[in-house]
């Protein structure tokens, strides 16, 4: 249902094509808390290199897709 663009990225910043969802939940790969956005342009090139995990919920269902920080 979506597309993440720029995966992976050497800048840290992704884009998500989707038409609309809820939030974004992001954590690390070991489950630490990392941000939450509503927006579809997620940077996370304040953050550590690294694999990141994007928990996109829309319409009461959550979905996973890993994210690779160079």
């Amino acid at each position: 249902p979506y597309i993440i663009f720029n995966n992976p990225s050497s800048n840290g910043v992704f884009e998500i094509n989707i038409d609309k969802f809820d939030k974004i939940l992001i954590t690390s790969i070991s489950g630490r808390y990392v941000d939450e956005s509503k927006s579809k342009i997620i940077d996370l090139s304040a953050q550590p290199k690294g694999v990141y995990l994007l928990h996109i919920y829309k319409d009461d269902k959550r979905y996973i897709k890993k994210v690779i920080c160079q």
